[in-house]
This record gives C-alpha cells, structure tokens and sequence, in this order.
C-alpha cells in the first residue's frame, strides 16, 4: 500500500467547518479508499488530476504528486435534490451537484493548485450533472468563489437561480445588475441564511 502524507497544515477553503466536523476525515476517507479503481483523468505539471468515486452520488477529485506520494489538493462532492417551486411544474433544475468540502495542503504550491476547483467546477462536475449548487454554509473563501463563478455564468449565457430551501421559492439571477442586487441579501451569518443557495445550469 502506498503512503500518502496527510498535512496538519490543511485547512478548508469553501465549507465553513462545524464544530462536529472532522477536517481531516475527508482526506483519510481519501486515503483509505486510495487503493480502489481510481481514474487518472489529466496529467498535470507533474501531478495527475484523479478521481475517486466513492457512490453513484459522491467522491472526489484531488491532485496527486506520484513523486512525493503525496495529496496537494481535494475537492470532494456530492449531488443534492433542489425543491421544485410551489408554481413550477416543470423546473429545469432538480438535482445537481456540490463542492462539500475543498481541501488544499498549504506545504504544497498554491499558485499552482489555486485553480484546481475551478478546473472541477467547469470541465468535470458541470458537464457530468448539467447543475451545481452552492452549500448552505462557506467561508469568505467560498462566497469569493462562488461569486466569481455566477459572474462567469452570467457571462457565459448560463441560467442562475437564488433558491430559498425553506419556501421552494426561486428567483432568476438573469443579470450582473441582478446579482448586485442580491448580494448583500443572499450571505449572512444568521442561521437563516443558510436556506438560500444558488444553482447554474445551461
């Protein structure tokens, strides 16, 4: 069996971790099933970008230096259903996709796996699910980046929805302008904040 080096250094980059939440669990569930069938989907700079599929609706992609056999970065996912709203009888987005949890090894270069999440979102998870949706709790980290990828979506043509989860209500993001408008409604840290989510799709 290959040893993989797990880091104390790592920290969480999307998911605000909870005081229950080993931050180390994803990376040794991981390392644990490291051994399994995982594919090799790019080679990249010396390191290979693979995934691991741990069900039909769950795993992860996480780049792996053979060199040092050593994990630098970790996205783990999973799908969700998204509630339909009450008037919609044909929504066009009811299942998707989400980043649970984004880990990155601070030993390692983070210039160089700075966009690894990024390369998940867009060229693996989107074309896989045709839906992602934001987690109901993140860090400055995660709402940087997920307003980063709305913005893109609005700018690639991409439909974007702020869905509150209590209410099955959704309200179409169709502009930037939009989106400035929601901003300051859509995050906060009262517990109820954690209803409202965002999702993309074609």
């Amino acid at each position: 069996m290959k040893k993989i080096a797990i880091h104390q250094t790592a920290a969480p980059q999307l998911i605000a971790p909870l005081d229950s939440f080993d931050i180390e669990a994803p990376i040794k569930d991981c390392v644990k099933h490291f051994n399994k069938s995982v594919a090799v989907e790019e080679f990249i700079e010396g390191h290979t970008l693979r995934h691991l599929s741990l069900s039909s609706s769950s795993g992860f992609y996480f780049l792996y230096d053979a060199a040092r056999r050593d994990i630098n970065y970790a996205v783990q996912y999973s799908t969700v259903e998204i509630p339909a709203p009450p008037h919609e009888t044909n929504p066009p987005c009811i299942k998707g996709a989400r980043q649970v949890f984004v880990w990155r090894n601070r030993a390692a270069d983070s210039a160089f796996s700075a966009g690894i999440a990024d390369k998940v979102f867009w060229e693996y998870l989107m074309p896989k699910y045709g839906c992602l949706v934001s987690d109901s709790q993140q860090t400055d980290a995660g709402k940087a980046f997920w307003q980063h990828q709305i913005t893109k979506s609005l700018k690639k043509g991409l439909s974007v929805r702020l869905i509150n989860l209590k209410t099955k209500e959704a309200k179409e993001i169709k502009t930037l302008k939009d989106f400035s408008d929601v901003l300051h409604t859509a995050w906060g840290k009262e517990p109820w904040f954690q209803n409202l989510i965002f999702a993309i799709h074609p």
